[in-house]
């Protein structure tokens, strides 16, 4: 697997399209609250302009969402342009690089481009916890014979051969199921889908499940074209990821900005830490913001499913040492040394304040 995740991001951070990827994507990146926060930039120096680069723009990406909607990297001196790469792999490719000086996306994604030679920084969690959801079409469930009472070691189980989908092998949902599915003894048959197209192979009956994370779990769920088997938010997802302290997503910058660039680095981070502030001191603000970027045109009814999912894994984005060595570990990238990706002395002047 470790072969296969190092393939990946080495293919995906040679390809030429990675500048144009993300060109094209920033015809849609948000800065509509410059305006909103500009009497806050006359005092504040300007660190100037950097990218952040997101694989989509999901419901785990929120922190990113909220913090240039509400004004905050712009209060922190930082014009942020928000673009969205189409996968996690590209997000991790257009960050190592150089076409962004950030990016939010799955830690395995960033631990897989740094045992490729990457020299990165982990900045914060983007989720406090476990995201990801495996869901099942309503066949393949019936066809494992379990029923509601069934426990949770026995649907890991009867993932044994059932084919499911995820974005990609060097995703972080590929790598959280497969260790679900280990802790039973079962391999899970894989094939890839681009998020987009997730839905659409479920409802044709393509797939017998996939895992992902809201809304791509919450739209086939909303639309009854699934029924959920695993559940991370919930706890209910093997593999000890069930802890605060592991974080997906993950915020990274390079080493190398962050040697040139300190303070932009440094306020970029403390405008994710105030992101979370805002989303636990006003969740229904947060919940608009986030509504209004990642989905506008999807009903109330249905974004409630969405934000329900999410909010729980929004409070608590502060990385510290001890987090990231949970992380690393759980995502088994036992290669890597969490103090030589953790900017000590970055993190330790950063607060929320």
């Amino acid at each position: 697997m470790a072969g296969t995740r190092t393939a990946g991001v080495r293919r995906s951070v040679a390809a030429g399209g990675v500048a144009a990827v993300l060109a094209a994507c920033s015809s849609g990146s948000s800065s509509g609250t410059a305006a909103q926060a500009g009497s806050t930039a006359g005092t504040t120096k300007s660190l100037g302009t950097v990218t952040l680069a997101m694989g989509s723009k999901s419901a785990n990406m929120s922190l990113g969402f909220i913090a240039e909607e509400d004004g905050l990297f712009t209060m922190n001196g930082l014009n942020v342009k928000l673009v969205y790469a189409g996968t996690g792999a590209l997000a991790t490719a257009a960050l190592v690089s150089g076409s962004a000086q950030f990016a939010m996306g799955g830690g395995q994604g960033f631990f897989t481009a740094e045992i490729s030679g990457a020299q990165l920084y982990m900045l914060a969690k983007g989720g406090s916890g476990l995201g990801t959801q495996l869901v099942l079409t309503p066949a393949a469930a019936k066809k494992t014979g379990l029923t509601s009472g069934s426990t949770t070691a026995e649907k890991v189980k009867a993932l044994k051969g059932l084919t499911i989908a995820s974005e990609s092998a060097s995703s972080s949902w590929t790598a959280q199921a497969n260790k679900a599915a280990a802790s039973q003894g079962a391999t899970i048959k894989w094939t890839y889908i681009a998020e987009t197209a997730l839905a659409a192979a479920m409802k044709q009956g393509n797939i017998d499940g996939l895992v992902a994370a809201p809304p791509w779990t919450t739209q086939v769920l909303y639309n009854k074209t699934a029924e959920m088997w695993l559940n991370g938010p919930a706890g209910s997802f093997p593999g000890g990821f069930a802890v605060p302290g592991y974080g997906d997503p993950l915020v990274a910058t390079t080493k190398a900005y962050t040697t040139t660039r300190p303070a932009a680095v440094k306020a970029f981070t403390k405008s994710i830490l105030q992101a979370a502030d805002l989303v636990n001191s006003n969740p229904a603000k947060a919940s608009a913001y986030v509504k209004q970027v990642a989905y506008p045109a999807m009903s109330q009814a249905e974004f409630q499913q969405v934000w329900a999912a999410t909010l729980p894994l929004l409070h608590s984005p502060a990385l510290t040492l001890q987090s990231l060595q949970t992380t690393l570990a759980l995502d088994g990238d036992t290669k890597l040394d969490a103090s030589a990706l953790y900017p000590a002395s970055i993190l330790s002047s950063v607060s929320s304040g």
